[in-house]
């Protein structure tokens, strides 16, 4: 099942932070499956963020989609019984998953579980089990940790990645200074159906080396 799949995934890949299931329940369901996610989580209920970093009981909705399952725990506790429908963001998401069939990137968010201040994206991908019932299966990245995967010499060159549709840059070493600089290379590409601009130059280290250049 896919926690045999998400064990075997996540420790491969050190730039993922957690894979996530999660179904879509409706509100008549909603005891039922928290009396069964209490067994695996004692005192677990269908959470949101209260907006102060803590999480509060989630309010009566026609439907729900609440992390039931996430690997690894640890460090992600908060996440679980979290509902994604109470996010725009992360709804929108998982509506366009689920319509298209394909694997969906969330707009930069920060995550739930977040405990420094990277930003995070989520992709997803929706569909129906053999008995149409709706599920999610997600997986969480650290947008820091994503691009240090990518193994560019922090030495010679700064970095900075941006969510082209929102402006909102999801990583950056660059430090203060202007924003476009002569020796400054873009690469945009696609991932999760999003677009993504990935902006690179040479660090001064880098450029004192190579003067005669």
């Amino acid at each position: 099942g896919f926690d045999r799949f998400a064990g075997e995934v996540v420790p491969k890949y050190p730039m993922i932070q957690a894979m996530e299931w999660i179904p879509r329940i409706s509100r008549t369901d909603r005891a039922a499956v928290v009396k069964k996610m209490q067994h695996y989580f004692p005192g677990c209920r269908i959470r949101v963020p209260d907006g102060h970093g803590a999480m509060r009981r989630e309010p009566d909705r026609a439907y729900y989609y609440p992390v039931t399952y996430v690997d690894p725990l640890r460090g992600n506790e908060k996440a679980v019984g979290y509902d994604l429908a109470s996010s725009p963001e992360r709804l929108a998401a998982i509506s366009r998953s689920i319509r298209s069939n394909r694997i969906v990137a969330t707009a930069p968010i920060r995550l739930v579980q977040e405990q420094a201040r990277q930003s995070g994206l989520l992709l997803m991908l929706g569909g129906r089990t053999p008995n149409h019932e709706t599920i999610v299966a997600l997986t969480v990245l650290r947008a820091g940790d994503f691009v240090r995967s990518l193994h560019i010499p922090a030495d010679r060159l700064h970095v900075r990645l941006v969510d082209v549709a929102s402006g909102q840059t999801l990583f950056s070493d660059f430090g203060p200074g202007p924003a476009l600089r002569p020796d400054l290379f873009a690469y945009d590409f696609t991932f999760g159906l999003r677009r993504y601009r990935l902006q690179t130059a040479p660090t001064e280290a880098f450029l004192d080396e190579h003067k005669s250049w």
